[in-house]
């Protein structure tokens, strides 16, 4: 988050003997905690310098009107029309509040600092649409141009982050939508020592894979090294690139993937086993699956077996898992294996965030837990691809509990377009109506609601007769 989220102490609530002037870049925000109990009784949260976030419960009265002596807001934003005693509190000191939903003119009085602190409350309240138009009237302001391009990263918009972001997040924009050429421009725009311009250059001019191998090299990306070095027939060379990326990251599935491809070790594919079993709880079974993949690298039937085995114990829905077993349990029905799992590695960066929205959602400071779950929605586009669909439905988990489902919506689509049969997925969707009544969910395959409960229902039914079949 950028650095306008910084915490700041509370403004004395209190009113001061001389009341200090109104400043431009001082907003008032008041939160419906009346709705959402996660910001009921609170007032002490602020979202950067000079804005402060307030709930409807204090309704008026001395605490407000002392409030709104110290903290002197030059705009006072609220989600709805504020009750009957804040109301008066804010007429007593001639001040009107603007209702975010309309939200679309300040007025011309406005200056450049409301349009972007207004922005930055829409952007943190999800209210892109409206981040997205109030930026645009202080488009020359760069804080703007920095909250349009959390609005492309909230919403993958590759265009908009093209137009409006750093050269490192446009470079990868421009390598979403092909253009590889106004990639590289960018990634040599940016700063020569941040590892992932690196490594976006590398992607980049793979097509040159001498200057790829030299880029990939610098940004420490071991695993795209070794991809280059075995395209340019160097076998050894690449051997050394994976060997060096698990010293890095002994868990590194894709990796240990790699190397059992190339030296067809089966102890790198019990390593995948055992990595599997420590992966985040809401991307274990993805990894199993891929695990299951490294053991037929190998011919492995019955180890693959016992991978999806895991797999379906941890989602008995798991309809990926239950037709791969049904293939291997057609060609050799295969025993289980027992198998060791050590319980430590070192944590998924997404897991990190994920669990730092639980911690902090609870506590004094809840918008925290909104700031994680944009950061851990962005951060998606860059995991590995096995793990993007779980990914992307742990996200629509975190907007729906956090009151948040047009977010969700977004998350959810795109989960979709990566894992269509996904029994998961389609429950998630039904989640969704039940909080926006009337919902279409936009997909692949542009499916209305009697579409979604249908293929639920019919992957339901299948793997309920794969489980009879193969889990007796």
């Amino acid at each position: 988050m950028k650095a306008w989220l910084v915490a700041l102490a509370l403004a004395p609530l209190c009113a001061s003997a001389a009341s200090p002037a109104p400043s431009p870049d001082k907003v008032l925000f008041l939160e419906d905690g009346e709705k959402d109990a996660r910001f009921r009784d609170r007032f002490e949260e602020t979202l950067g310098p000079g804005v402060l976030v307030v709930s409807y419960s204090i309704d008026g009265g001395k605490v407000f009107d002392g409030l709104l002596q110290s903290f002197a807001p030059r705009l006072v934003v609220a989600r709805r029309e504020p009750p009957p005693a804040t109301a008066r509190a804010l007429k007593k000191r001639g001040q009107k509040p603007l209702v975010v939903t309309d939200a679309g003119e300040i007025g011309a009085s406005a200056s450049t600092q409301s349009f972007v602190s207004l922005a930055k409350i829409q952007l943190q309240f999800g209210d892109d649409r409206g981040a997205r138009a109030n930026a645009a009237r202080a488009k020359d302001d760069p804080a703007a141009r920095e909250v349009m391009a959390e609005v492309a990263k909230d919403q993958n918009d590759n265009w908009l982050a093209i137009r409006t972001a750093g050269d490192r997040d446009a470079g990868f924009a421009r390598l979403a939508v092909g253009d590889y050429a106004g990639a590289e421009e960018a990634f040599k725009r940016a700063d020569p020592a941040d590892l992932e311009s690196l490594r976006g250059l590398a992607l980049a001019v793979r097509q040159r894979p001498r200057e790829a191998l030299a880029a990939a090299q610098k940004a420490g990306a071991h695993r795209l090294a070794a991809e280059i070095r075995w395209d340019l027939g160097d076998k050894e060379g690449a051997e050394g690139e994976l060997k060096l990326a698990l010293q890095s990251s002994a868990d590194d599935l894709e990796a240990l993937w790699d190397m059992v491809r190339f030296e067809r070790d089966a102890s790198y594919a019990q390593r995948a086993f055992a990595a599997a079993g420590r992966a985040p709880s809401w991307a274990r079974g993805s990894a199993y699956r891929l695990s299951a993949r490294i053991w037929l690298e190998l011919d492995d039937e019955r180890h693959a077996a016992e991978s999806l085995r895991r797999a379906i114990a941890l989602n008995p829905e798991d309809i990926q898992a239950l037709n791969s077993l049904e293939q291997l349990h057609d060609r050799s029905p295969a025993p289980a294996v027992t198998a060791a799992m050590p319980g430590w590695s070192a944590p998924d960066p997404l897991d990190e965030l994920r669990r730092g929205v639980d911690r902090v959602v609870a506590g004094p400071r809840p918008l925290q837990a909104v700031d994680l779950a944009r950061r851990f929605t962005a951060a998606i586009r860059y995991a590995p691809a096995w793990q993007q669909a779980d990914a992307y439905r742990e996200a629509t988990r975190m907007w729906i509990d956090l009151g948040y489902p047009w977010k969700a919506c977004l998350t959810i689509r795109e989960s979709e377009n990566l894992d269509q049969l996904s029994v998961e997925t389609q429950t998630l969707i039904s989640q969704l109506r039940a909080h926006l009544p009337g919902l279409e969910v936009d997909g692949p395959r542009s499916q209305q609601l009697a579409d979604i409960d249908r293929d639920t229902a019919k992957l339901r039914a299948e793997t309920a007769r794969l489980r009879a079949i193969l889990l007796p």
